[in-house]
């Protein structure tokens, strides 16, 4: 009986695929600015709360703040999603990327572009590094979730 349960097993067609170099770069890059995106956007949304109670002046309206703070941590969760289900070699793990990717630049280039008027004004910004590297990475992601390689590696 343990025999024919051992051919049966041994019959079945291995299902598991090498993950490419590429994939594994994303995914690491991904948990990384994933981590990094859930601090900035518990951060964000703390400093945001904390301006609109003690209604201190702020550079920013407090309801801005919360906002970038809610958008930093859905991106950051996005993500981490796509890391894990990259690693894996998830199908779904692709459009999640995008999602993420696409969201990142769309988020930080007007978060830049925001920066930038308001320091032409003279005004107190919050930073121009960070969007700038957030925009890079989200870049980069895209860029690689749409080399040869990688799609192959996620069966599209």
């Amino acid at each position: 009986m343990d025999q024919q349960v051992n051919q049966a097993v041994n019959q079945q067609p291995q299902q598991h695929k090498e993950r490419p170099a590429q994939v594994t770069v994303l995914a690491a890059l991904a948990m990384l600015a994933g981590v990094i995106g859930v601090i900035t956007g518990i951060i964000t949304l703390a400093s945001g709360a904390i301006f609109s109670f003690f209604g201190s002046s702020a550079p920013r309206p407090p309801s801005v703040v919360i906002l970038l703070g809610i958008l930093q941590l859905a991106i950051g969760a996005l993500y981490i999603g796509f890391s894990v289900g990259a690693w894996r070699l998830q199908r779904w793990a692709w459009p999640l990327g995008m999602a993420a990717g696409s969201l990142a630049i769309i988020v930080n280039g007007v978060r830049l572009i925001y920066n930038l008027v308001a320091f032409t004004k003279g005004e107190p910004v919050s930073g121009i590094v960070g969007p700038v590297l957030a925009l890079i990475v989200g870049g980069i992601i895209l860029y690689y979730l749409f080399s040869d390689p990688v799609q192959r590696a996620f069966d599209l």
